[in-house]
């Protein structure tokens, strides 16, 4: 009876030493999760860009992202006025973003069946929306491009459009 109780004993004290082991080679702690959520980027179009009036003696009438008007190409102060493209762009505040504008020789404008190209495209962008974040903010920035206009190139109104993309960092 003595062997049984012993048996016992020391088979229970294998178990209790085995369960100590077991819950000192384990250990759980609770992590902590977070989230920023920032509002959503918005892009829209306000000013057209216009290259005005020129003549088809040929040539380039460039657009400046401060409006200003050069090139080589004869033009006209006669009305459409020209005027470089205003987009404003909305999120939150203090936060990066990246303009996109067309790469060169991808963009044309028509009349009808006829087209002239319009590339150069560049903006002014600062690349972060103004203001100390949490909260939306906005910016205006301008898109200036440059038209070229072939030489006896049809008379029309020439319109078309480009696409600009922003998009946080």
């Amino acid at each position: 009876m003595k062997q049984i109780f012993r048996f016992l004993f020391a088979a229970t004290t294998m178990v209790a030493i085995s369960i100590s082991i077991e819950a000192q080679t384990s250990a759980t702690a609770n992590g902590t999760a977070g989230a920023v959520i920032i509002a959503p980027i918005t892009l829209t179009a306000g000013t057209n860009l216009r290259f005005g009036v020129a003549y088809n003696t040929g040539g380039t009438v460039i657009v400046s992202t401060a409006g200003v008007r050069s090139g080589t190409c004869a033009v006209s102060a006669a009305l459409p006025a020209h005027a470089a493209g205003t987009f404003t762009v909305t999120g939150e505040r203090a936060q990066t973003y990246t303009t996109t504008v067309p790469a060169d020789g991808t963009v044309t404008i028509s009349n009808g069946a006829v087209t002239m190209a319009v590339n150069g495209f560049n903006h002014n962008a600062t690349g972060t929306i103004p203001g100390v974040a949490p909260g939306t903010g906005s910016e205006t920035f301008s898109v200036g491009a440059t038209l070229t206009v072939g030489v006896g190139q049809a008379s029309g109104t020439y319109t078309g459009t480009y696409p600009v993309t922003v998009q946080y960092n």
